[in-house]
């Protein structure tokens, strides 16, 4: 009895010995995998952030921007818009999408780097039937620049845009409209963080 009792015994620790050398392995691995991830999630942070600038530390956000006249003073006639800010799946591109409040209008911009060139690229496509192509200008203070050239609207040909950074946090927006050979005065907004959801755009179809 005794002999079989010690077979027994030596099994049961044999086998945890077994257990807790695979045990042991594998967690080693899983130590050297979540190494390996943290690694290429730093690398693919500090890469977001040396190409898109100021521009890093908005995915991930929602901002509602208050229409503002020429003069600088709230809009009582305008429509506030509310963009959202998201990495694209692989962290290469930066999404936007944006609607007005009342859901008249809305779109989706794409902006992602030019190939060889220090300079940011993107594409926006809109809920009134029209496409823009443009590119980026970063400053080094946080500011930035654009003109685009759009493509399916009736009198607009280029739009060029103009935004930075308020001391407050605040980001302001502003545009021209090129229509013909004039540039007149476009869209200007002060956008603020807010914890709402982008409103869905209204097409005008049947339900």
């Amino acid at each position: 009895m005794r002999f079989f009792s010690f077979i027994i015994t030596a099994g049961m620790v044999s086998g945890c010995a077994s257990w807790s050398t695979l045990n042991t392995e594998d967690m080693l691995q899983d130590a050297r995998d979540r190494s390996v991830l943290t690694s290429q999630a730093h690398a693919l942070a500090n890469w977001q952030e040396e190409t898109f600038g100021g521009l890093a530390a908005f995915p991930g956000r929602t901002f509602r921007g208050e229409p503002m006249t020429a003069q600088g003073t709230p809009d009582a006639n305008g429509v506030a818009d509310v963009q959202s800010w998201a990495w694209s799946e692989d962290g290469k591109e930066i999404i936007i999408h944006h609607a007005l409040e009342d859901g008249s209008y809305g779109g989706r911009s794409l902006v992602y780097p030019k190939t060889n060139e220090n300079e940011l690229a993107y594409s926006y496509v809109t809920s009134a039937g029209f496409e823009t192509l443009g590119t980026f200008t970063l400053d080094e203070d946080g500011s930035w620049e654009s003109i685009e050239t759009v493509e399916g609207h009736p009198t607009i040909t280029h739009v060029r845009s103009r935004g930075y950074e308020r001391a407050d946090g605040a980001l302001v927006s502003e545009s021209d409209y090129l229509t013909g050979d004039e540039w007149s005065r476009g869209t200007s907004f002060v956008y603020t963080e807010f914890d709402g959801d982008v409103p869905e755009v209204w097409t005008g179809a049947a339900e």
